[in-house]
């Protein structure tokens, strides 16, 4: 739950009672307006993060190329397989250039990628989120965006999957 007292003393714990301060990249996702949100409650609690407007993909080759940045604020979508998330876990991959990882996360994943029982691989992969959630490496998810729509009765063939992916290419309207 959104606590900012909580917050506060959590930084004095970990040696941050005066805040910190970060520099985000920025492209096009989230929107301005979403980010400056966070950057408000962050503000709240002594975290200073500044806004630095980027071009595109600049912040992937800048962050994950150059290893070169502080932060980047990106979407982050759903995956049919939670697997093929994990490299923002696993030292030595392009998308963790700082290499934070922990022994029990890298061992939970590995085991996650050669489980082939799905009940098995789901209990893994939610003693990989629980760890996460106890001890958080280089990804910080700090909201989620949640997205709706609605047709008649007269609209077929939409595609809507589970990773908040839709397709249009057999949408047709019926009489």
């Amino acid at each position: 739950p959104y606590d900012p007292d909580r917050a506060r003393e959590l930084l004095a714990e970990a040696g941050y009672a005066d805040g910190f301060e970060f520099e985000v990249m920025f492209g096009t996702t989230p929107s301005l307006s979403e980010l400056e949100a966070v950057q408000g409650f962050l503000a709240d609690v002594g975290i200073t993060m500044k806004i630095r407007v980027i071009q595109g993909a600049e912040g992937v080759k800048i962050m994950w190329g150059e290893k070169a940045g502080e932060a980047l604020a990106l979407p982050f979508g759903t995956s049919f397989d939670p697997s093929l998330n994990l490299g923002y876990f696993l030292p030595d991959q392009f998308r963790n250039p700082g290499g934070l990882t922990s022994e029990a996360v890298a061992a939970l994943i590995e085991a996650s990628m050669v489980e082939t029982d799905p009940d098995a691989r789901v209990s893994i992969q939610h003693e990989i989120s629980a760890e996460l959630a106890a001890n958080p490496l280089a990804l910080v998810p700090l909201h989620s965006v949640s997205g709706a729509f609605a047709t008649s009765e007269g609209v077929s063939g939409l595609r809507y999957l589970p990773s908040t992916r839709y397709y249009l290419d057999n949408v047709a309207l019926v009489n």
